[in-house]
């Protein structure tokens, strides 16, 4: 699936906090897709994603080196970034006060 075209929404925006979800109902969808992300939180705040929700965190590297390495990015306070992932992952949000990430899955990328 190209990022090289304007984002299009293919299924409903979802909100994700702190419990692991799916975002696309699973047998929906296959694949590759893009998946808009926007911070609701007043900071930054670590977003997780994993192949199951069990293997889901929104923990950072412990450490430097890939012994170390997760699944997570952290993303400024109202940022808005694309991640083009396997349209069964599942979504974590890290911290429990905040407001959590608003996930539209979709196609493409690019703002215009």
């Amino acid at each position: 699936m190209s990022i090289d075209t304007a984002f299009q929404p293919k299924f409903p925006t979802v909100v994700v906090a702190t419990a692991a979800i799916q975002v696309i109902p699973q047998g929906t969808a296959s694949g590759m897709l893009s998946f808009r992300i926007c911070n609701l939180a007043t900071a930054a705040q670590r977003l997780g994603w994993g192949p199951t929700a069990a293997g889901t965190s929104a923990t950072g590297p412990s450490g430097a080196g890939t012994a170390n390495a997760t699944y997570s990015i952290n993303i400024a306070t109202g940022a808005v970034i694309t991640l083009e992932l396997p349209a069964t992952t599942f979504f974590i949000g890290q911290n429990a006060a905040a407001t959590g990430f608003e996930i539209t899955p979709g196609q493409g990328y690019t703002t215009t």
